[in-house]
């Protein structure tokens, strides 16, 4: 049985070839007080496939840092691009 309010987290990319700071950028942010914004299911998503805090991925999101190899795999899997589109030099 599922739940009347429940919404299934899915993430789908319709920005491709989009380095990952741009697709970052592109997100809707939230105008009112929801369950949560695009831009906390995804942290949270690629947060989870990574086995990283939320606050690392905002960093790789941000531009501060940049993934190592095996992130960068798994965000390109969750976003369906390939992994050199993601990191932009």
């Amino acid at each position: 049985m599922k739940k009347k309010s429940g919404v299934d987290k899915v993430i789908i990319p319709n920005l491709a070839n989009l380095p990952l700071t741009e697709y970052w950028k592109r997100l809707p942010a939230a105008k009112r007080k929801t369950k949560s914004a695009p831009k906390d299911d995804l942290l949270e998503v690629v947060a989870n496939a990574t086995c990283r805090h939320p606050g690392t991925c905002r960093k790789w999101f941000l531009g501060v840092f940049s993934p190592p190899p095996l992130a960068q795999e798994k965000i390109a899997q969750i976003l369906s691009c390939d992994v050199d589109c993601l990191i932009k030099d």
